[in-house]
């Protein structure tokens, strides 16, 4: 059969893009990593693999697939009875051939027989293997954790896989399963042929046989797959997708043959497939005629680009989280139609959890303090729950506040402060509610486009999770109410203060209560483990805290479990805290690169003052740099002034050529110090490879725009590398806090082999280092390390992917920032290790809170060099004040609480009425003159503001056409993504002079322009004053919107 169908590169991009997001909206990629494992040989890339796009990838990069050969994905939906997805490639390749009649031929036979294994084993037979093959239970995310971790252990490769059969069939619970197996006809596979016309092509034109093709420029049109209708006369064939229910018998999920006149709704068909517990979840296909009153629910997901903007996408596909065990049953419709549908779990309470729930189920606004690992999250499946089959409509504080009652439609919002916890929260939600309620949750799982109206959502949703920013942004446009819900839950509700987005949203309440506006308020509950102390040193000021948290969320009662009660000693384990463990660092006389590395930092400090002295010694420039050079080098002290100093040059200095060494040598000041710091707690490797890296960067980005100054700054580092290379591999200059924390780890992975544990570091850069460490530690070669960052660094879904890898053993050590602190689910973990790492009271119980296993450790290993011992001291007694002062709030009267919490309501609302009438002054006194825009390293002037536009309330683009012709230089952008409807970042630009960095390419309905950082310029007025503003807010001009009309052909 002939597979070659010449595709374009961008019809070839365009095919892996939609065929990767409809794997991964069914979650499919642990699947596929067993699927392509004999392909692609590098097993390490593969496993860390976070998304499908990635496996793709790694199958064209290693000549598995190609724009001209597609039979491996037809061969995949063949070995997996996906097919539906056939209609995804056909809108693509109209001469895909009926995949259910092509012979298998990039697959063995054993290949397909691992993945009938994993389709057809059900929860139970996977526990029962578990206990088969490992002596102490692992943590398997599901049924191709287990498949993934046999495999690599030798347990099911070819050559033994008999002898496993022969297991399964000699377990009285795996017989079953076996007989199962047996029936299940597997393909040989064929030996390949060169499509016909591909053979020619190797003759003519050898460099198109395997065409690489950057996806770098890929847009999402997807939702022309989600949505695409089937003429009168179209017919899908079905097929079947096995799996066993609880009685052991087959059961079958049809792809339903499917016509769809002009006015038929969309159903998705069920094709089952196994969640991360190994249960029967039900991924939703699209082929089917919805019945005129059927409903459809959507489950919306919103993520947050690089820059913070809010983008949303549409996920069709219910998603399941590894404890949501869905079970299933069979409809028998004909002979030839079965439909299987969702059944959720029972909810199981504890009676501590009960109590928990019980002032919120009375109607009180609740804040609900209770250890990390306690079930707040399920308390919350349980009060919601209760809210809509029983709850009042209006909270007892609205009753009193004297609001008139209405009967309002319950409308629940569930608020977050990061992604990956709405997704996480929901689904947790999702495995106990969704047959009873319609949830939708906003994160970034897929791909995105703009979230358009959050009351279009709630209209059709009973609960929302979503991040706190998107609830702001829609009730500043008005778009929603506060009283549009009945109900608020504030997770990780201590953020609720200040000017942050929780404390936004509550402040649109407090407002509306204390001018008793007509409508209902919701009734607000919170969920922490602590709710901080500000900081306090005292009790009197935790106090303080404490009432102003309460008014912030006008708390009417707090829940707090009593931690004597046998049953919550049973169920959380707080583990055991090691003593503080204080390391000496190198001393100078032994750290020969803080020597070397000084010694450049002052080479470029010279440089730069002699050349200050030339122009004006007297300048603020130069007073910075005096500052600067005081500062002990390899300190936060000394970076924040580097800081102070880059930034302000711009206003003082107008010598083009200055400036460029001003900002250029202030970077690269604040390289070293960074890798002074890498230094202090790592290799002087890590330290040495982060300079390195950082000068790669700059030859390969910028070399074409090099002067004589850029020459001398790469040439004082590159006087010294070999130096510091030789330096870099003796073993006297190893790091003590090293050797002391690899001296931990191996007492204790040798005293329990399957622990898992997470190593908490303070900066990204450290993260690395600490990864790479641990990699190239022969020591430490049991140990399977992974990073994990923020938002800024990792999206959603890659965060999602990391944590799976460490509930399936994939991964058994994650070392990351603070993001992994909050309400991230990582049960498996009994070690948790503070490396050089100090965070505030509330941190520092969210990371204990990390550590849910019983019999676990908790460790705080840092240098001498700094006061952590005492600053964590002071963390474990403002612990204790938070706990003595919600108690002594509790004690209080009710009416008198509420008097004084309102007095301080009302305080907030009238300083807030007050800012806001400073910022609407400030923005109304916004000029209209033209500001000239100039590089901020070279002082090219780039465009005038009058050439600025903003799009969606936040994309500044330049409609400017010199801008474009003679003023940037374009690169792709490493991480292109969709941003918004029909949106998408798709590249980098750069100061054409200079190669500074100012921006992005965007592509807006197939048209491309700049979206300008402000940052990365100096605002000069007719009058030649000198601006430097760090947000767009700050701009001391007024910017119109784009138009589409007039501004569309610009560029």
């Amino acid at each position: 059969m002939d597979y070659c169908h010449e595709l374009s590169d961008e019809v070839f991009r365009q095919l892996l893009m939609d065929v990767s997001k409809w794997l991964d909206d069914r979650k499919c990629i642990s699947m596929m990593k067993v699927l392509y494992r004999d392909h692609l040989k590098n097993t390490t890339k593969l496993f860390s693999a976070s998304e499908m796009i990635d496996l793709l990838n790694m199958l064209r990069d290693s000549d598995n697939l190609a724009p001209n050969d597609l039979k491996i994905l037809y061969d995949t939906i063949k070995v997996t009875h996906f097919f539906a997805l056939q209609r995804v490639i056909k809108d693509k390749v109209p001469s895909c051939p009926n995949i259910k009649e092509i012979r298998i031929s990039t697959f063995t036979t054993h290949r397909q027989k691992l993945i009938n294994l994993g389709l057809k084993m059900s929860e139970e037979q996977v526990e029962v293997v578990n206990g088969l093959y490992n002596d102490t239970k692992k943590n398997y995310a599901d049924n191709w954790g287990l498949i993934s971790d046999l495999e690599q252990r030798n347990i099911i490769s070819e050559d033994k896989m008999e002898t496993f059969m022969e297991k399964l069939k000699q377990n009285t619970y795996l017989q079953n399963l076996y007989a199962e197996l047996n029936t299940i006809p597997v393909e040989p596979k064929l030996k390949r042929l060169h499509p016909p016309h591909t053979q020619e092509l190797e003759n003519i034109q050898p460099e198109n046989k395997r065409k690489k093709i950057d996806l770098s420029h890929s847009q999402d049109n997807t939702a022309q797959n989600e949505a695409a209708t089937l003429d009168s006369d179209t017919e899908m064939k079905t097929h079947d997708v096995c799996e066993k229910d609880d009685d052991g018998k087959d059961n079958t999920a049809q792809n339903e043959a499917a016509t769809l006149d002009s006015d038929a709704e969309m159903k998705k068909h069920d094709v089952c497939e196994k969640d991360d517990d190994g249960k029967d979840n039900t991924a939703q296909n699209e082929a089917a005629t919805l019945d005129s009153d059927a409903k459809m629910k959507k489950h919306d997901v919103c993520e947050k680009d690089d820059d913070g903007k809010d983008n949303t996408i549409q996920n069709e596909a219910a998603t399941f989280d590894s404890d949501a065990e869905m079970k299933t049953y069979v409809c028998e419709k004909d002979d030839d139609e079965k439909v299987i549908k969702e059944e959720s779990k029972k909810l199981e309470l504890r009676q501590y959890q009960r109590e928990l729930a019980k002032p919120v189920i009375a109607g009180d606004n609740t804040i609900i303090i209770s250890h990390t690992g306690s079930g707040k999250t399920i308390v919350a499946v349980h009060f919601v729950n209760e809210h809509f089959k029983k709850g009042q409509d209006l909270s007892k504080s609205n009753l009193e506040a004297g609001v008139p009652f209405e009967n309002k439609t319950k409308k629940v919002l569930f608020i977050v402060n990061t992604t990956h916890l709405a997704q996480q929260q929901y689904e947790v939600f999702s495995s106990y509610l969704y047959n009873s309620l319609r949830l939708s949750v906003y994160s970034d799982r897929s791909a995105a486009s703009a979230l358009a109206s959050l009351k279009s959502v709630t209209d059709n949703s009973d609960i929302v999770f979503l991040t706190a920013q998107l609830v702001v942004n829609a009730l500043e446009k008005d778009d929603v109410t506060i009283d549009d819900f009945t109900m608020l839950v504030f997770d990780e509700c201590h953020h609720c203060h200040g000017l942050d987005p929780y404390n936004n949203i509550m402040s649109k309440y407090r407002q509306q209560k204390i001018e008793n506006k007509t409508g209902t308020l919701p009734q607000i509950v919170g969920l922490t483990a602590s709710i901080g102390t500000g900081k306090a040193d005292r009790q009197e000021k935790s106090d303080e805290h404490a009432r102003q948290v309460f008014a912030n969320l006008d708390v009417k009662a707090v829940s707090i479990p009593n931690e004597n009660d046998k049953e919550y000693q049973e169920f959380v384990n707080p583990p055991e805290e090691i003593d503080p463990i204080l390391v000496k660092p190198r001393s100078d006389d032994n750290d020969p690169f803080k020597s070397e590395v000084n010694k450049i930092m002052f080479d470029i400090e010279k440089m730069l003052k002699q050349r200050l002295e030339k122009q004006d010694n007297k300048s603020q420039a130069y007073q910075d740099l005096l500052k600067l050079t005081a500062c002990d080098k390899g300190t936060n002290a000394y970076e924040q002034e580097v800081e102070k100093f880059t930034s302000n040059s711009p206003q003082f200095i107008t010598d083009h050529i200055l400036l460029r060494l001003l900002r250029t040598g202030g970077e690269y000041l604040r390289k070293y110090n960074d890798a002074l710091q890498i230094n202090k707690i790592c290799r002087i490797q890590d330290a040495l490879r982060f300079i390195q890296e950082h000068i790669n960067k700059e030859i390969n980005t910028r070399s074409n725009e090099f002067n004589n100054d850029d020459d001398s700054l790469i040439q004082f580092f590159q006087n010294r590398e070999k130096w510091l290379e030789n330096v870099s591999k003796r073993q006297e200059y190893e790091n003590p806090l090293l050797t002391k924390l690899e001296e931990i780890l191996i007492q204790e992975f040798k005293l329990k082999a399957d622990s898992h544990a997470i190593i908490f570091c303070t900066k990204r850069f450290t993260v690395d280092a600490m990864c790479s460490w641990i990699r190239d530690n022969q020591q430490l070669s049991f140990l399977r390390p992974e990073m994990i960052f923020g938002s800024g660094e990792m999206t959603s879904s890659e965060q999602q992917a990391v944590l799976h890898n460490f509930k399936s053993d994939t991964c058994n050590i994650l070392v990351g920032t603070s993001v992994v602190e909050e309400g991230t689910d990582v049960s498996a973990c009994n070690l948790v290790f503070r490396y050089n790492y100090m965070s505030s009271e509330v941190g520092r119980k969210q990371a204990k809170g990390r550590v849910r296993q019983k019999n676990s450790k908790f460790y705080f290993v840092a240098s001498t060099e700094f006061d952590f011992d005492k600053r964590d001291y002071a963390n474990r007694i403002r612990d204790m004040y938070m706990f003595k002062s919600v108690r002594m709030l509790a004690k209080i009267p009710k009416e008198q609480l509420k008097k004084d919490l309102l007095e301080l309501q009302k305080f907030d609302v009238k300083q807030r009425m007050e800012i806001e009438k400073s910022e609407k002054e400030r923005q109304d006194s916004r000029t209209t003159s033209v500001y000239r825009l100039l590089c901020g390293k070279c002082s090219e002037l780039a465009c005038l503001s009058s050439d600025v536009k903003v799009f969606s309330n936040s994309n500044h683009l330049i409609i400017n056409k010199e801008f474009y012709q003679s003023k940037i230089r374009k690169e792709k952008h490493p991480k292109p993504k969709s941003i918004g409807d029909d949106t998408y970042k798709d590249g980098k630009i750069f100061c054409r002079k200079c190669g500074s960095d100012w921006g992005i390419m965007v592509t807006i309905k197939k048209m491309s322009f700049a979206v300008i950082k402000i940052v990365s310029f100096v605002l000069e007025n007719t009058d030649g004053k000198r601006k430097v503003c760090r947000k767009w807010k700050e701009a001391p001009f007024k910017v119109e919107p784009f138009n589409m009309v007039d501004d569309w052909s610009i560029t």
